[in-house]
């Protein structure tokens, strides 16, 4: 059930209005369920390692095919589907236990960390891609989002609230975007693209557009199974069963009794996402 009862998801939203979606990921079919949730969230096509051309040939040996060539792929099979279109690519090779392609060792600087020259080497292989599309006529109709699903090791000291910190930018090739520097989440990505591209109906959706200057600014995290926490410009929020809800203001060494107003509605949020958690998890009764 948990890959089923999905609300609100961008590919649903924009097939519903008329777009062609697509969803496409370089490991095996079926791996994490990606094939399946991309169904479920209203994704058409699938475009995995079992309809890359070379399935042996570009394999890391570990997770799928590399980045280098398989963005290539995307970019091959971006350009021949109708529009409108969404899509959406889940790259692999920056993922442990970050290895790059053997001909190409030596081609980065690396750094301290093994995970360094991998960064370097996906880098390496978004820049082609966008190479090889940004002077298309689609490419160029187009409103690119690009974000991580997670941090990785660092060498810095561990941090509460930075260990989810990751980039979140949009970008139209030829055109500069309205420059937004506030803070933001992955919640905040589907109704930006909603505002970006004139969607006519209002979604209930958790998250704001990144260009909407009247909004409350917070981001939500999950640390723990029943840890919560939120940021935001001021400070830290967290809630769990034991403690209940705590603010803690940026360098202050002890919580805050006045709140700002951004923790209500992030409590708000997660007592919805609880009602969501449980009626996932529900087993649908049985008949005779």
């Amino acid at each position: 059930p948990y890959a089923t009862r999905i609300r609100y998801s961008l590919g649903e939203l924009l097939k519903k209005w008329g777009y062609h979606t697509a969803f496409f990921h370089g490991g095996n079919n079926g791996t994490m369920l990606l094939d399946s949730y991309a169904s479920q969230a209203g994704f058409e096509r699938y475009y995995g390692r079992k309809e890359y051309p070379h399935p042996h040939r570009d394999y890391d040996g570990t997770w799928g095919i590399w980045d280098g060539p398989f963005l290539q792929f995307c970019a091959q099979q971006l350009g021949q589907l109708p529009e409108p279109f969404c899509a959406a690519i889940f790259t692999l090779s920056s993922h442990h236990p970050y290895a790059i392609p053997t001909e190409m060792r030596g081609r980065f600087r690396g750094g301290p960390l093994p995970i360094h020259a991998s960064v370097q080497y996906a880098d390496w292989a978004l820049r082609a891609f966008f190479a090889a599309v940004e002077t298309t006529a689609w490419a160029q109709r187009t409103l690119f989002v690009l974000t991580a699903d997670h941090t990785g090791p660092s060498e810095e000291p561990y941090d509460p609230a930075r260990v989810f910190q990751v980039p979140l930018g949009f970008y139209v090739p030829g055109k500069a975007l309205p420059l937004c520097a506030e803070l933001a989440s992955h919640l905040d990505i589907v109704p930006s693209v909603l505002h970006a591209i004139g969607y006519p109906w209002g979604v209930p959706v958790w998250g704001r557009s990144v260009w909407d200057t009247t909004a409350e600014r917070w981001a939500p995290q999950k640390p723990l199974p029943l840890f919560f926490q939120a940021v935001g410009p001021e400070g830290r929020a967290t809630f769990s069963p034991h403690e209940g809800v705590r603010f803690l203001r940026w360098g202050a060494p002890q919580p805050d009794s006045l709140k700002p107003k951004w923790v209500a509605e992030w409590l708000t949020y997660l007592a919805d996402y609880g009602a969501w958690i449980e009626g996932r998890s529900e087993i649908p009764e049985q008949g005779p």
